[in-house]
């Protein structure tokens, strides 16, 4: 097991040795930032294991997802590409890059949680490894930050349980070095407050729909909701209605609402 990969440091917003709004745009679907970071990041791990990525045949897996991409899929996908480029240029194989599918047991607000209500919530979820295509490889995680290393808890006991014993090395952005996690939920929303902020970096270039950025807007104030999915653009509109069914949000209570009036943008999109 190898950890300590290449990491920003975030003691406290204030103390973040990189742009924290910047951060906040990527955990709402930034690939202009996620393009950003991830080649950052990947210089930085590229010096550091260096041997590593010319002697052994390596693999980069994502955060444990679903279909619908977290900020960490964006990032590894970047992350992979310049390490690829990297080793091209000096004749080097390329690594590859796989996924972790995962099923959520639960909606809750996860950065907002202390370690051990985060151990409970994982602890219900499934992980799904392509046991075949890793065998003899070393796996390279990528996350976008590392706050309590539950979720590295969660991947060694899934590992464990299916006898996996590949090298690995886990690769975060950033890691928080306090001791309130909650501190997480701040650092989400230094930029995207509420799903008006969202609205606005949706029509960059590139926007990619992430889960925490659909259940953002499904949480909008209802009475509001159809002026604001007036400013979005079809796109948008489409990926977030196709992204909430995938997540199971048309049947989540307090999302229905506003599920059905995204649902008649929708339709209307798909009849014109």
């Amino acid at each position: 097991l190898l950890v300590g990969s290449p990491e920003e440091e975030v003691g406290s917003l204030k103390s973040a040795s990189f742009d924290v709004e910047e951060y906040s745009r990527l955990k709402f679907g930034s690939d202009r930032v996620a393009k950003r970071f991830g080649r950052q990041m990947a210089d930085q791990f590229f010096h550091e294991f260096y041997s590593l990525l010319t002697s052994t045949k390596c693999v980069v897996i994502p955060a444990p997802s679903t279909t619908v991409p977290v900020a960490a899929t964006l990032l590894a996908l970047h992350f992979f590409h310049r390490l690829n480029s990297r080793l091209a240029q000096l004749g080097h194989m390329p690594i590859e890059m796989t996924h972790v599918h995962r099923d959520m047991t639960y909606n809750n607000n996860y950065a907002d949680l202390q370690k051990e209500e985060r151990q409970r919530l994982l602890a219900g979820d499934a992980q799904y490894f392509n046991r075949d295509f890793v065998k003899g490889k070393h796996i390279i995680f990528v996350d976008d930050v590392r706050i309590t290393g539950s979720h590295e808890e969660k991947l060694e006991s899934v590992l464990r349980s299916l006898k996996l014993n590949n090298g690995r090395t886990y690769a975060s952005f950033c890691r928080y070095t306090g001791t309130n996690p909650a501190i997480e939920g701040k650092l989400n929303h230094c930029y995207i407050r509420d799903a008006k902020d969202l609205i606005r970096i949706s029509h960059e270039h590139g926007h990619v729909m992430t889960t925490r950025a659909i259940r953002l807007l499904l949480e909008y104030e209802q009475t509001k909701f159809d002026e604001l999915l007036q400013q979005a653009t079809d796109v948008f509109l489409e990926s977030a209605y196709h992204a909430a069914i995938v997540k199971g949000y048309n049947r989540v209570p307090e999302y229905v609402q506003n599920f059905r009036v995204l649902e008649t943008y929708s339709k209307r999109i798909s009849s014109g």
